[in-house]
């Protein structure tokens, strides 16, 4: 019996290696993929989370602005060195200790916990301005998922801002 020379020794190895290249590629690009996704879904929802803390405390500056009660409780006046404003359980106060003036940028802070536990940082701003055809407001809330002494220093802190004109 006589041996005879083969020319297709190997190719089946070519193609086994060809193949598994293929596969691991496809397999690394999907797992890309979810851990890309998996990014984005937890930073749409800390993004929830700090619009969730804007919007709470638009409603409570709101609340003072136009609750019978408080009517009028961000106005400029000359009686007042300062303002208490109780939102989420917890008190800020501003005041300059002359008075707010027209004009005056109030700014009000809250470090507040939500029903789960997450920390979160809410800030009301308000400018009254009186003009002659009566006194114009700008309101701005910002909500932050991370409490305010961190805001600055955190890489995963997301801002929210809503603002309300009349």
């Amino acid at each position: 019996m006589s041996k005879k020379a083969s020319t297709e020794q190997g190719y089946v190895l070519l193609l086994a290696v060809l193949v598994s290249t293929i596969v691991m590629t496809l397999g690394t690009l999907i797992a890309g993929f979810v851990r890309h996704d998996l990014a984005l879904a937890g930073a749409a929802d800390e993004s929830d989370v700090a619009f969730y803390a804007a919007t709470s405390m638009m409603n409570c500056g709101q609340f003072y602005e136009f609750n019978p009660k408080h009517k009028g409780y961000f106005n400029p006046t000359t009686d007042l060195d300062g303002r208490e404003l109780t939102c989420f359980d917890t008190t800020a106060t501003y005041g300059n200790g002359t008075g707010i003036p027209s004009g005056d940028l109030q700014e009000y802070e809250f470090n507040w916990t939500t029903g789960s536990g997450q920390e979160l940082c809410s800030i009301l701003q308000v400018v009254k301005t009186a003009e002659t055809s009566g006194i114009s407001t700008r309101m701005i809330a910002r909500g932050y998922n991370v409490p305010c002494n961190v805001v600055t220093k955190r890489a995963d802190a997301v801002e929210r801002v809503i603002e309300a004109n009349y």
